[in-house]
């Protein structure tokens, strides 16, 4: 099956709280539960958040401050993450295939085998990123 085009789901273990000592604070939930029902997320302030294993596909999140989110086996597939701030945030093994990151934060992201073919990182940050094991065919710098 392709996983681009399975429908969204999340293992067992999927957890929408941000991975901070201060969990009694869950307003990040709202808003994470949002983008993912109407895909749209730009601007949005989500420094923290735990979408390990999320499907993202084709999700909006321009502009938006993902600093040091677990994104680690995401699906990103086509995400429109233009001038997002991905600084320190976990995107091992993510699919971040056709993706649109121009501009956007990478530096110090773990990008160790993520797929990045076909996305767009004109003018991206990619200072002191990890990136072992990345599949790039066709990335646009």
């Amino acid at each position: 099956m392709n996983a681009c085009l399975s429908e969204p789901s999340f293992p067992p273990s999927f957890n929408l709280k941000p991975e901070t000592p201060e969990n009694q604070n869950l307003e990040i939930l709202d808003p994470i539960r949002q983008i993912l029902k109407t895909k749209q997320g730009e601007n949005s302030n989500l420094p923290k958040a735990n979408l390990q294993q999320a499907y993202l596909a084709g999700v909006n999140l321009a502009g938006a401050d993902l600093e040091e989110a677990n994104l680690q086996g995401a699906n990103l597939v086509n995400a429109n993450l233009r001038n997002a701030n991905l600084k320190k945030a976990n995107l091992k093994n993510a699919n971040l295939s056709g993706s649109d990151l121009r501009g956007a934060d990478l530096s110090f992201a773990i990008l160790t085998g993520s797929n990045l073919t076909q996305a767009n990182l004109e003018n991206a940050d990619l200072k002191s990123t990890n990136q072992i094991g990345i599949e790039a065919c066709r990335e646009r710098l």
